[in-house]
């Protein structure tokens, strides 16, 4: 890992529309590849702290991941994220 980009933009909160929450399109945001990982409240569908919180966590273990599986940052191991986390 090279460089580690943070944006902060304040928004507008969701109205929901049936289907919302369970929507293929926005579910994909939760998919991190090595590159990247989407940290965001509205990736789960519900823009609370305790979801940006979460996903942030989530986002930071993934990068570690990455950092310690490339061989840099040895030593440094992240839990998996829990599946079961919506």
């Amino acid at each position: 890992m090279t460089r580690i980009d943070l944006w902060r933009h304040p928004h507008a909160m969701v109205r929901p529309v049936p289907g919302y929450l369970t929507a293929t399109s926005r579910a994909r945001l939760a998919e991190a590849d090595d590159r990247m990982s989407f940290a965001h409240a509205d990736v789960s569908g519900l823009s609370l702290f305790e979801e940006a919180q979460y996903r942030g966590v989530v986002a930071a273990d993934r990068s570690l991941h990455v950092v310690g599986s490339s061989g840099r940052g040895r030593g440094v191991r992240a839990a998996e994220p829990s599946a079961g986390h919506l």
